[in-house]
């Protein structure tokens, strides 16, 4: 037999075996079988699900999750930004190229949150006194959780709002719907809140006893963009710091308004702040007001309730009491004083110019001669008196003169005294007398 057929036979049989040994694997290869499973099938958007693979004879993966995103990843992660319900697919791959698919149609449903939005009444204020008003117009929403950005929070849907400190705020409101779900919107403009001025002011006196004192009114803060003041009387002023007469009594409520550049406003109101006493106009009573020295008269004045009295007459001699006798030991015009005090602590002082005139008394000075000698004897008299205008002679003899500078004629023997009475133009009269003056023999 020739070998080269044998050789033949043997090659075409191994062929047949290695084909048939080679079908025999390729029927005995596992396919892959394509499983998933999920944490939760339903969330609020974003929802972050966890994917568990749960495959078998496959060594790679390809998922797609529905949203645009895919992964190869053995045990995925997806979050579905967007509300809606998404089909999840995946291919599970074997060593030898053998596929499996599954599709799970609207596995996950991402629920949606409310649709949040608001609006402030106002972006500037004022601490204390803005009252910033929010307007809620969020739909899908059951509760609401505003944050003011200065610690303090409000649950209500439509909350107002008073800032005590000045400061820059953001304000954000949490929505949340029926299923839990939340939405978050954050007010795009911060609300500035600014500082108020401060209303304060003074003036010194407060109380005063007299009717046209100037008050000046000063204010604690000078940089104020606008002041108003109200006086208590009708009577106001836009000035800084304005000057204010009265010039009547009575209690005095004042009041300051000011504005600063922001706009803030602050006011302060001082009841009966300014008091100004009913005066009173004490007058100077003399019992008398002119005689001779020394000249006494009886003072007194018309004010009886005050607490205190204060006397100065211009001689040198004051009192406290009410009414006083003074005397006036002097020639000369007297311009006496009063202070009275009230119970209200006014004082109150009057002056009666030239009230008291005080007349000189003469002065008397004369001298005689021919005092001696036989009867009849003619006296002669040398009068010096000034400040008179009218005289009176006694000679003791039973005759007097008026006359100016007299003689007088002693008929009778004896010894006699002379007297000189006269008497000034205001009635004053002064005297002198030289005793046994004359000798009549």
């Amino acid at each position: 037999m020739n070998i080269n057929f044998y050789f033949k036979r043997i090659q075409k049989h191994l062929l047949l075996f290695c084909f048939l040994t080679g079908m025999g694997v390729m029927l005995n290869a596992q396919a892959p079988v394509a499983g998933f499973s999920v944490n939760a099938v339903q969330g609020c958007a974003p929802f972050s699900v966890n994917f568990t693979n749960t495959s078998t004879g496959a060594t790679s993966y390809q998922w797609n999750f529905g949203n645009g995103n895919f992964s190869t990843l053995t045990q995925p992660q997806n979050v579905y930004v967007a509300a809606g319900n998404y089909s999840v697919s995946l291919i599970a791959i074997a060593s030898n190229g053998l596929r499996d698919t599954l599709t799970i149609s609207n596995y996950i449903t991402a629920l949606p949150g409310p649709n949040v939005h608001f609006t402030a009444s106002s972006f500037v204020g004022c601490t204390s006194q803005t009252n910033f008003t929010f307007n809620n117009t969020t739909t899908g929403a059951v509760s609401y959780f505003w944050d003011f950005g200065d610690g303090t929070s409000s649950l209500q849907a439509n909350p107002t709002k008073y800032y005590d400190e000045a400061d820059t705020y953001n304000v954000s409101l949490l929505a949340t719907s029926n299923v839990g779900c939340e939405s978050v919107y954050n007010l795009p403009q911060s609300l500035v809140v600014n500082v108020l001025p401060t209303a304060e002011f003074s003036t010194s006196p407060t109380i005063t006893c007299d009717l046209n004192h100037v008050f000046v009114f000063t204010p604690t803060q000078t940089n104020a963009a606008s002041y108003l003041w109200n006086f208590g009387d009708g009577t106001t002023s836009t000035q800084a710091s304005p000057s204010k007469v009265y010039g009547t009594s009575g209690d005095f409520t004042v009041s300051l308004y000011i504005t600063n550049s922001f706009g803030c406003t602050d006011s302060v109101s001082k009841t009966n702040y300014v008091k100004i006493r009913t005066p009173v106009f004490p007058q100077i009573i003399a019992s008398d007001s002119s005689g001779c020295a020394p000249f006494a008269a009886t003072f007194s004045t018309n004010i009886s309730n005050a607490t205190s009295y204060a006397w100065s007459f211009g001689n040198g001699q004051t009192s406290t009491n009410a009414s006083q006798l003074s005397t006036f030991s002097n020639s000369g015009v007297f311009s006496p004083m009063l202070t009275v005090t009230m119970a209200n602590g006014c004082s109150y002082s009057t002056t009666a110019n030239n009230l008291i005139t005080s007349y000189a008394l003469p002065s008397v000075n004369f001298s005689l001669t021919n005092t001696s000698g036989c009867a009849p004897l003619n006296l002669v008299t040398h009068n010096n008196t000034t400040g008179a205008s009218s005289y009176v002679w006694h000679f003791f003899d039973g005759l007097y003169s008026t006359d100016f500078q007299p003689t007088h004629a002693f008929l009778s023997p004896g010894t006699y005294s002379v007297r000189l009475i006269a008497t000034s133009a205001q009635g004053c009269v002064a005297q002198q007398q030289i005793n046994n003056a004359v000798s009549v023999i």
